[in-house]
């Protein structure tokens, strides 16, 4: 069940973030992209399962890197014998997640390579928190970049795509006008494009919130359910939090 809603969840959010302009729809798109997964961290946190929630961050960022972009180049091959993506955006999310790498091995490299001795667990533990930190300013600076000072980068390929696909169609409407006859002159039918938006913009923020309070419960049904799981199938936490939950999430 949970993965129809956040099918539905990731849309609205989508939908939602086009009328908030770039940079406060970027923030959005970004917070609640992965609504199903924040709100699995946020329950599994308050039951106290913290090595169930290390898992599953691990195992969001391996579905969403490997898995994802594994599935978009997979069904794009089905339908195009090349395909093609920007450097410059490639060796940006290539430093991005370099950078990342770098902060959540740092910690685990330390205590390795100095010895627990040295590397106490309080130690430990506020390097994590110096490391959460460095990795929220790195979020907050990329949806700043992408979405604010240099999103011409992101949007130059689309509007060419765009421009591309709107000519082609002009194209083939003038040839169909060419082989049919002129149809009878018809008043257009009045629109009003600001109460469709309007519309639009509350059907989209209903479907979040009621998408958002089901995942809600059944994120508490999961967790509290996860245990005795678990133990009738003979599977490790770790596991069904790192493979399992970030792929039915996705």
């Amino acid at each position: 069940a949970i993965i129809p809603l956040a099918a539905f969840s990731t849309e609205a959010t989508e939908s939602v973030a086009q009328y908030c302009g770039n940079f406060f729809g970027g923030f959005l798109n970004s917070g609640l992209g992965n609504i199903a997964e924040l709100i699995f961290t946020i329950v599994a946190l308050r039951k106290g399962l913290i090595n169930v929630v290390k898992a599953s961050i691990l195992g969001a960022v391996t579905s969403n890197v490997c898995v994802g972009v594994g599935l978009a180049l997979f069904f794009g091959g089905l339908r195009f014998k090349e395909q093609t993506f920007g450097e410059k955006l490639a060796g940006i999310n290539a430093a991005s997640l370099t950078c990342l790498t770098i902060v959540i091995l740092c910690p685990s490299a330390l205590k390795i390579s100095l010895g627990s001795h040295v590397m106490s667990t309080t130690i430990m533990r506020r390097f994590s928190y110096v490391s959460a930190i460095i990795l929220f300013v790195l979020g907050i600076v990329n949806i700043i970049f992408a979405w604010k000072t240099h999103s011409y980068l992101y949007t130059a390929d689309i509007k060419r795509k765009t421009i591309t696909k709107r000519r082609n169609q002009a194209a083939l409407s003038m040839m169909a006008l060419d082989q049919t006859p002129s149809p009878l002159n018809t008043p257009p039918i009045p629109t009003n494009n600001k109460l469709t938006k309007i519309y639009l913009l509350i059907k989209d923020i209903s479907t979040l919130i009621l998408t958002t309070i089901l995942i809600v419960c059944l994120c508490q049904f999961i967790v509290d359910s996860l245990e005795g799981a678990i133990e009738k199938l003979h599977i490790s936490s770790s596991f069904t939090a790192a493979i399992i939950l970030p792929l039915v999430s996705s």
